[in-house]
């Protein structure tokens, strides 16, 4: 999935999150210790949050799937939403990049392995 954006805060993710699991068999929601993580972006502060470390007792997989899990990343109330396997950031000394591991599907056939990266400059782009 491309990245999506959209005005919120870290809270409103985790009140949505939390909203999405008590509105579905009414599931109890709980956030795990590695799920809201704060990293600087530059000269900006972002907070991550990995809906990997979420749990809803009503449901398994109501983040995500096959394809990964929603990430989301908030800088100045501006949330980023990503689908990724697995995540990391990467200091690249300059710009701060953002590493996805995405479906293979996404890349192509046969591939085992897909990434996609994503600069920081004021707002994510994709690096070719």
């Amino acid at each position: 999935m491309a990245q999506v954006e959209y005005d919120g805060t870290p809270d409103t993710v985790l009140e949505s999150a939390a909203a999405d699991c008590s509105g579905f068999q009414q599931g109890q929601f709980s956030v795990g210790e590695k799920a809201v993580q704060r990293f600087a972006l530059g000269d900006d502060e972002a907070t991550f949050i990995d809906a990997l470390h979420f749990s809803c007792t009503s449901a398994a997989s109501m983040w995500g799937g096959t394809g990964g899990t929603t990430l989301w990343v908030v800088v100045d109330n501006t949330v980023y939403r990503f689908l990724a396997r697995g995540w990391q950031l990467v200091d690249t000394q300059s710009v701060p990049v953002l590493l996805l591991r995405i479906h293979p599907s996404e890349c192509g056939a046969g591939l085992k392995s897909c990434y996609r990266a994503y600069a920081w400059d004021e707002g994510f782009s994709t690096v070719r």
